[in-house]
């Protein structure tokens, strides 16, 4: 079923409880070890590291999609998390209670399928104050737009200048990617898509083989650049992180976390696989201060 132009500006909202068990479960997900991470004795509980945006905004991108693209179950599974950039306005804590929008504010078509490109707001449903405001680009593989449609819909959303990868790296961090880890990742960040765990499934979808989610290799790149960058403030001063999923991240790869720049402020980075390719391009990772 093509992707309609009345797709763009649909909009989709959310109630989610952020459980200690969910915080939990993704932080020990991406190696933290920390008390700050795993304890939940602390007076506000876990730190809810940034990246967890990603687990809130999975459950609203299954609505929005079903909501406004219209595609098939099998139509679904061929998207393809091609970008995601997501500032942190303030801290989420365990035990609250958060309402996520989500807008689709991009549609084009490309020779590979059609692009789309979401926003989602994260509040406080409490207070209505924004936790976080991601945008999000997926390439549905094989899935064209109708053919009435323009080539472009909405404003592209513009992605932070970084340093080109063939810029030699200051800092190199090697991970591990072990056969089981997609699985691991997948319930602990409780965001499902059976091509990231079921052979079966992912073949069916055209993929050699199942693939590592990409929010896992952008939040693994950002844990080591934090380490490099702001020390042991690391994560806590994070507060925008962006990057593009270019070649998927398999079962047994090692990935070869690369800093390549940084400023006061911020770095940029890329990873690669030890097969030789680019994982992700045009990393950027801006901290606070304090």
């Amino acid at each position: 079923m093509p992707i309609k132009p009345t797709s763009l500006g649909a909009v989709a909202a959310l109630e989610q409880h952020i459980d200690p068990r969910w915080v939990l479960s993704y932080a020990a997900g991406l190696g933290l070890t920390d008390p700050l991470y795993l304890d939940d004795t602390q007076p506000d509980g876990p730190f809810v590291v940034p990246m967890f945006c990603v687990c809130i905004e999975w459950e609203v991108a299954l609505k929005a999609r079903n909501a406004s693209l219209g595609l098939t179950p099998d139509e679904l599974r061929q998207g393809v998390h091609a970008w995601q950039r997501s500032e942190f306005v303030s801290p989420m804590r365990a035990g609250m209670t958060v309402r996520t929008t989500s807008e689709v504010v991009h549609v084009r078509r490309t020779s590979a399928g059609t692009y789309v490109v979401v926003r989602y707001l994260t509040r406080d449903a409490a207070t209505d104050a924004v936790l976080t405001d991601s945008l999000s680009g997926t390439m549905f593989r094989g899935v064209p737009m109708t053919a009435d449609a323009p080539e472009s819909l909405g404003e592209v959303p513009s992605a932070v200048p970084a340093l080109a990868s063939d810029t030699a790296p200051f800092f190199v961090h090697e991970h591990h990617v072990g056969a089981g880890y997609p699985h691991v990742y997948t319930e602990c960040a409780r965001i499902w898509n059976p091509i990231h765990t079921e052979e079966r499934v992912a073949r069916a979808a055209g993929l050699s083989s199942i693939l590592l989610h990409g929010t896992a290799t952008w939040a693994l790149a950002v844990v080591a650049m934090a380490q490099s960058h702001a020390g042991d403030k690391g994560l806590r001063t994070l507060r925008l992180l962006e990057g593009q999923f270019r070649k998927p991240v398999l079962p047994r790869d090692t990935l070869r976390i690369r800093a390549l720049g940084a400023q006061k402020d911020s770095v940029s980075f890329d990873v690669h696989t030890d097969r030789g390719d680019m994982a992700m391009s045009a990393g950027y990772a801006r901290f606070s201060a304090s």
